[in-house]
């Protein structure tokens, strides 16, 4: 949470980067500022039962002796949890899958591979929801080269980037993928089976709500039947294959503007705005203090306080039992249908045969 610097507010630091950075990187505001913990928990949705399941929450996982090993701070607590619609064994299994690491990524150590332009969000650019987008060359990425959690870590900082923001995270987060010169070469399954996971939210508290799959290759079905069981079948559903000339049924009408030059109507220039999102993120991180220092810190001291709101251990059992607790499906839940969303990779490797 910003301290020193969260006098600043965001409207001062828009003007500050747009002094320093021009036009071009502000594209990918506006400034988002973390709002205090206990302005959220006051605002939370679910009341009383809030309070109740985030205090339960806190206490459960610094009582558990092998969950300590992992150092969420009661901020991120709360972000997986209101992620969760506030299920308390369903965050607790987000908690349990998660890297605290990725909640502290930024755009000094992800510089090098963001210049790949392999993966990056898309400014501007919305669905015909509202939904904001990034984008992915699949081709880009070759597993043989490139460590897996690099891509995973490229994949969450871009989706937190939206995700972050408290009037992005109920919308959902589109995702295009143009697979053009893709190959096989590009793929193995503990690549695919991660940043799945990632996608549907079951590792990291973000999601993506379309899935477009641009320009597949004729043999994509056989990749596509080893995706399948990694996913759930509600999260299928929102996986399109298209060729590029239907991306227009997806969005809004001058989509093109904003849509990365390697498609055939894409009038945005890529490397411009990867470049644009590098600057921006550096000096915004700079601003509000979450570049490499608070990325070290966070290393040296990463053990936590279990720091539960005074008013939870007060409140009444009247209260308790005046609050309606939330019982909405996530994205997140545990995936019990035939297309499991959490198939290991070892389950799938025979299909490639």
């Amino acid at each position: 949470m910003l301290k020193l610097k969260q006098s600043r507010t965001a409207k001062q630091i828009d003007r500050d980067l747009h002094m320093e950075l021009g036009e071009g990187p502000l594209r990918f505001g506006p400034v988002h500022v973390e709002r205090p913990l206990r302005e959220l928990l006051l605002e939370n949705p679910q009341g009383v039962a809030g309070l109740n399941v985030f205090a339960s929450l806190s206490v459960h996982w610094n009582r558990c002796s092998n969950c300590r090993k992992k150092s969420y701070t009661d901020a991120q607590i709360f972000r997986i949890l209101r992620f969760t619609k506030f299920d308390e064994r369903r965050a607790l299994g987000l908690m349990k899958r998660a890297d605290p690491r990725r909640f502290h990524l930024n755009a000094f150590d992800q510089q090098a591979q963001l210049k790949t332009k392999t993966l990056f969000p898309v400014p501007n650019l919305r669905t015909l929801e509202e939904s904001p987008c990034f984008y992915m060359r699949p081709s880009r990425y070759d597993p043989r080269k490139t460590p897996t959690n690099v891509i995973i870590d490229n994949l969450i900082y871009v989706m937190e980037t939206y995700a972050s923001r408290d009037v992005e995270h109920e919308k959902g987060i589109a995702f295009i993928a143009n697979m053009n010169n893709w190959t096989f070469d590009n793929f193995s399954t503990d690549y695919c089976f991660k940043f799945m996971q990632v996608l549907q939210g079951r590792s990291f508290p973000a999601k993506v709500n379309l899935f477009l799959i641009v320009n597949p290759p004729s043999w994509f079905d056989k990749i596509w039947n080893i995706m399948k069981s990694m996913l759930s079948t509600k999260f299928q559903r929102k996986v399109h294959m298209i060729p590029e000339d239907e991306l227009p049924f997806f969005f809004k009408q001058g989509f093109e503007k904003y849509l990365p030059d390697e498609f055939i109507e894409g009038k945005a220039d890529t490397a411009e705005i990867v470049d644009d999102f590098i600057q921006y993120r550096q000096a915004l991180e700079r601003a509000t203090g979450k570049g490499p220092k608070r990325q070290i810190l966070f290393q040296l001291f990463n053990r936590r306080a279990t720091t539960v709101p005074k008013d939870v251990h007060g409140l009444s059992e009247k209260m308790r039992a005046e609050t309606t607790f939330c019982q909405e499906e996530s994205d997140t839940t545990e995936v019990t249908d035939e297309h499991s969303a959490s198939s290991p990779p070892s389950r799938v490797e025979a299909q490639l045969q």
